[in-house]
């Protein structure tokens, strides 16, 4: 997928198939997040990976809206719903809505 492809793509992702997250694309996908820049490089983050399947049910139970959380791998990669497409008319405002050029 190209670059372009992938932020069009992108979309919330609440129902996830059913299957395993090979370590070494999880263990990607956490290095693509590691390497995100910060303001003055202040690194704000901590990753925890639940793979578990009991740990992702207890999760989803407490954690309000996350109830699609106990059905995922990691709640990350493969989506149940439909492949990762660009998206032809996102639910947006439109772009000379919220591009201004010099001025408001």
């Amino acid at each position: 997928m190209q670059t372009w492809d992938a932020i069009t793509s992108r979309r919330n992702v609440r129902s996830f198939a059913d299957r395993p997250i090979p370590a070494a694309e999880l263990d990607q996908i956490l290095e693509a997040g590691r390497r995100a820049p910060s303001s003055q490089n202040w690194q704000p983050w901590d990753f925890i990976v639940v793979t578990d399947r009991g740990q992702l049910r207890e999760l989803a139970r407490v954690w309000r809206g996350a109830g699609h959380v106990a059905g995922s791998a990691a709640t990350i990669g493969y989506p149940a719903d439909r492949p990762l497409t660009p998206i032809r008319k996102p639910d947006r405002r439109g772009f000379g809505e919220v591009v201004h050029r010099g001025r408001w």
